[in-house]
């Protein structure tokens, strides 16, 4: 059926094939179709749209009155999806083959080296130990003493059954506010979060640290192995010469 103005059904239209209206369609009750339908401009449906298969729901997008968020479900309640003005939220386990972050120099501001923060860090959550030296290896040790690792599972949603690795919110913003997050309420998500992300450039900072030390512990160790070799080889001697 093709119509080129307008198309107003007050009760009920079932169409075998497809539909193509150019201008403006008004359905005052529900039109199904089985194959296609081609909207000229706006679609408007004021609660939601269902997908069926066999007579159940297989999917469905509807609008959150209460927290203006497009919601999107897999099934009748399953919810995979939540988008805001904001963001949005990804619910249950999601595969990603490429995940990139924007990160060039022209989008930031305000760029400096990351252990001159943890220096503030330190000073705010800890003032006492602002005399106790601000170099980059006691600032390592510092946040690594701070950090807890844990082992834990969540109390709900599609990994609820698997042991995970990480760290509690509460724990890290302590050390490093800068990366966690108030999270929105939606669903079994909600309260705080951490960037984890962030623990990338904060770990190479680390290791950077901690590898200028054993630079500095190498010619030393080399020294001692040195002296030691050449008190064996003496001791060697000595015992030859009581042997002959």
């Amino acid at each position: 059926s093709g119509l080129a103005s307008s198309l107003a059904l007050r009760s009920f239209a079932r169409i075998g094939s497809s539909l193509s209206v150019l201008g403006f369609s008004s359905l005052g009750s529900s039109l199904s179709l089985r194959s296609f339908a081609s909207f000229g401009s706006t679609l408007s449906v004021s609660s939601g749209v269902a997908f069926m298969s066999a007579g159940t729901q297989a999917a469905s997008i509807s609008y959150n009155t209460g927290t203006s968020d497009l919601e999107f479900f897999h099934g009748a309640a399953t919810r995979v999806l939540s988008t805001s003005n904001t963001g949005g939220v990804l619910h249950g386990t999601w595969t990603s083959d490429v995940a990139v972050t924007t990160s060039a120099r022209e989008v930031k501001e305000n760029i400096r080296p990351l252990w001159e923060v943890l220096k503030e860090n330190r000073a705010l959550s800890e003032p006492a130990m602002q005399d106790a030296g601000n170099s980059k290896e006691t600032l390592t040790e510092w946040l690594l003493q701070q950090m807890e690792p844990v082992s834990f599972k969540y109390r709900a949603g599609s990994e609820s059954d698997q042991e995970r690795m990480g760290f509690l919110e509460e724990d890290v913003r302590k050390p490093l506010p800068q990366i966690t997050r108030a999270i929105p309420k939606i669903g079994i998500t909600g309260g705080r979060g951490v960037v984890y992300a962030d623990f990338i450039a904060i770990l190479t900072n680390m290791l950077q640290d901690i590898g200028k030390g054993v630079g500095t512990l190498m010619p030393r160790l080399e020294s001692i192995e040195s002296r030691i070799r050449e008190k064996k080889a003496a001791r060697k001697r000595r015992q030859q010469q009581k042997n002959r």
